[in-house]
């Protein structure tokens, strides 16, 4: 079973590393901020304990980060998908394993995502949906839109952009090919 288009997992983890390293930059200087604002104690005791603190936060959040990509990277690797004669098949999972058949004539949406991250990075997702997986889908109709998309069907994660528009044409035309109704 071989992907007919490659996930870009280092381009994944290099997005990862990015916002962690953000993330790690802010709460260190956010713990600093609120440290210095504190002027009850001696200078230097403060500046000592400051300095301490900061670096055991940024080393637990190094660590966390890195238990993250680590565990991204395996799951993105365990991820297979395939278009066969009558049906499209998922596999994936590093601890529970997942595999789904999705029939041609049972797709009902086909959706590309794109976040920013994604687009820095020239990728896309594709979502591949059924009715009954709209019916279970937890959408909010308040009349606002979601801030972020939720995908309800089986997820294809960080194509090449060319490829998850290539990936969609390809599905729409085995859908129309092997669809009852021709649809």
């Amino acid at each position: 079973m071989g992907n007919l288009y490659q996930i870009q997992i280092k381009k994944r983890i290099y997005l990862n590393l990015i916002n962690g390293i953000m993330k790690v930059i802010l709460s260190v200087g956010l713990l600093v901020i609120f440290l210095f604002s504190n002027t009850t104690a001696d200078y230097e005791f403060r500046n000592l304990i400051i300095f301490i603190g900061a670096i055991i936060i940024a080393i637990i959040m190094i660590l966390i980060l890195a238990i993250q990509i680590i565990w991204r990277y395996f799951y993105l690797k365990s991820i297979k998908f395939s278009l066969e004669k009558k049906n499209i098949i998922f596999k994936g999972g590093v601890i529970s394993r997942f595999e789904k058949f999705i029939p041609y004539s049972k797709i009902q949406h086909i959706i590309i995502y794109e976040s920013l991250g994604q687009r820095f990075f020239g990728l896309s997702s594709v979502s591949i949906e059924t009715a009954r997986e709209g019916i279970n889908s937890n959408y909010q109709t308040s009349g606002r839109q979601n801030a972020r998309i939720k995908s309800t069907g089986p997820l294809i994660p960080d194509l090449n952009k060319k490829d998850a528009e290539k990936l969609k044409n390809k599905i729409l035309v085995l859908k129309k090919k092997y669809s009852r109704s021709g649809i």
